[in-house]
């Protein structure tokens, strides 16, 4: 087992969201604004908790249909997680 010191090193390298590189994108404000309707609905499931299972029987889709909207949102958010999605949208500034 490693130290403590060493495991909370590990554990935040590991939530601090990470530059976005190559495919994706920079969270702006505007990004929320190319955010689908769809994905938007999955956001809210995601933010919950939900299960990608979960989500697709809420959202009365295929599990495949619901990890192609997950990925698409990692792009527009420039996340690489669910975890940096939320991060990520939470930070935006939120209009209307």
């Amino acid at each position: 087992m490693e130290k403590t010191s060493k495991g909370a090193s590990a554990l935040i390298a590991k939530i601090t969201p990470r530059q976005p590189t190559g495919q994706t994108a920079p969270a702006t404000g505007s990004a929320l604004k190319t955010v689908t309707a769809k994905q938007r609905e999955l956001l809210e499931l995601i933010i919950r908790g939900e299960t990608d299972k979960a989500c697709a029987a809420q959202l009365g889709v295929t599990y495949s249909a619901i990890r192609k909207r997950t990925e698409g949102l990692f792009r527009k958010l420039g996340a690489h997680n669910k975890a940096e999605t939320v991060a990520r949208f939470l930070q935006m500034p939120h209009t209307g």
